[in-house]
């Protein structure tokens, strides 16, 4: 059933058109469907110096609630990195061995070593997550991830290509980028990017990682079928993905990269966001920022397990729109490149699910098993059915599209239910792969 929006939604619309541009309403209300009441969607707008915010959903969000940004971190480690190269305190071309505890190994490729410059410009040879990253805790993956796991990953992991060769995008470089700086400080990376980036661009509300405080204060977040899930503590990988914002807080650091601020940070900044190779067919990468071909758009985007966000910004115009969910929602990119680029295509509202007839979801309730043995837990609580498949351990609640097809908004899975009783069948096809037919069974025999 589609949920109604808060009064919020249309009261702050008008400042938000205000501002000259924005993703209509409509289409950011599009993509809340079927999200629970505490879900919403903040946007912020920057235009000729001129800010404006709007609240969608029903979470009663602000442009001061707290939320965590995800990878829009790493352009907070890019410009750590550039004031640093400014201040002669490391060089672009460093090697990463120069900064590693003392008798810590980092790998190479026929000589070449990793530099800072290919960690910054996610070219640096090293793969998305390190190869020994085994979470014990999928709900918080990075919180037991420490500077023993990083520096045995780095003295084991062999290098496919040279450093510099090709780009690959690398939540682990950048992890690894901010470590590298802050040892280089002698402080940890939340002291170094408070001191020398958040506190002179006067971002109070700002953080990096949680305190007590502001764990009681931050939206929950949601993973994408709208169930909540805890917040993220990103240990070594802080300089990945650990800081949390509100979108007071990110126009005002748009602001200072428009060129609000002046001088050496706003040099640094500036320097960080020119792009420095290709990152694929349609984008080059800077220091972490991205700018798309075809517009000159520079931006970020961020996902943690229950957060979206994006930042974009119009240098020719001097505009921005940052846009930050407290939930796993795909169209939140979308909504802020249309804002900025009329040309690129709204994101697809989420359909609302089928009516299905409470008996019939009761029907469906029960333990199946597949032929490879695997199962799948089918339970149902007041938003309709979720199914728990072993292996792998993954849950994911199931969208109605008709009384006996339902989808998940994740993983690509259609599942069929047939039959009653005891001879109903449940069919799983995932991205358009071969079905496989579980059939009910009583787990206690």
């Amino acid at each position: 059933m589609r949920r109604s929006l808060a009064l919020l939604t249309f009261l702050a619309l008008p400042a938000l058109l205000g501002a000259g541009f924005g993703p209509p309403a409509d289409a950011v209300t599009g993509q809340l469907t079927g999200m629970p009441p505490d879900v919403g969607i903040e946007i912020g707008t920057l235009d000729a110096g001129h800010t404006a915010f709007a609240s969608f959903g029903g979470a009663h969000l602000s442009e001061n609630t707290p939320l965590e940004i995800g990878s829009i971190t790493k352009t907070f480690t890019a410009a750590l990195l550039a004031v640093m190269v400014q201040r002669g305190e490391v060089a672009l071309d460093d090697p990463i061995e120069k900064f590693l505890p003392a008798g810590a190994k980092a790998p190479t490729y026929q000589g070449r070593h990793i530099t800072l410059r290919d960690l910054a410009t996610q070219s640096s040879g090293l793969p998305r997550m390190p190869t020994n990253f085994t979470p014990g805790n999928a709900d918080d993956p990075y919180a037991d991830y420490g500077e023993k796991q990083l520096l045995e990953f780095l003295a084991s992991y062999e290098l496919k290509r040279a450093p510099g060769a090709e780009a690959e995008y690398s939540n682990l470089g950048f992890g690894l980028l901010g470590y590298l700086l802050a040892r280089r400080l002698g402080m940890d990376y939340a002291t170094a990017v408070r001191t020398r980036i958040l506190e002179p661009l006067g971002m109070s509300h700002t953080h990096v990682g949680y305190t007590d405080a502001l764990a009681r204060s931050v939206a929950p977040g949601h993973d994408p079928d709208g169930t909540r899930v805890p917040i993220w503590h990103d240990n070594v990988f802080a300089g990945a993905g650990a800081i949390v914002s509100t979108a007071k807080d990110m126009l005002r650091y748009a602001a200072a990269n428009l060129g609000d601020v002046k001088g050496p940070l706003g040099a640094a900044l500036a320097d960080a966001r020119r792009p420095r190779r290709a990152l694929d067919l349609l984008h080059r990468v800077g220091l972490a920022w991205i700018t798309t071909n075809a517009d000159g758009i520079v931006w970020h985007n961020g996902g943690t397990g229950g957060y979206r966000s994006f930042l974009g910004l119009d240098e020719a115009h001097k505009r921005a729109i940052v846009v930050l969910a407290n939930a796993v929602i795909d169209g939140v990119d979308a909504l802020g490149m249309h804002a900025l680029d009329p040309s690129v295509p709204l994101p697809p509202g989420i359909p609302a699910d089928a009516a299905v007839d409470p008996q019939t979801l009761a029907g469906y309730v029960g333990s199946y098993r597949f032929s490879d043995n695997s199962t799948c837990q089918v339970s149902r609580d007041n938003r309709g059915l979720v199914a728990f498949f072993q292996p792998p351990g993954l849950r994911t609640r199931l969208h109605a599209t008709s009384a006996t097809r339902f989808t998940t908004r994740s993983f690509g899975v259609v599942v069929t239910f047939a039959g009653s009783g005891d001879a109903t069948t449940m069919t799983v096809v995932q991205r358009g792969g071969p079905p496989d037919v579980g059939r009910r069974y009583n787990p206690k025999t």
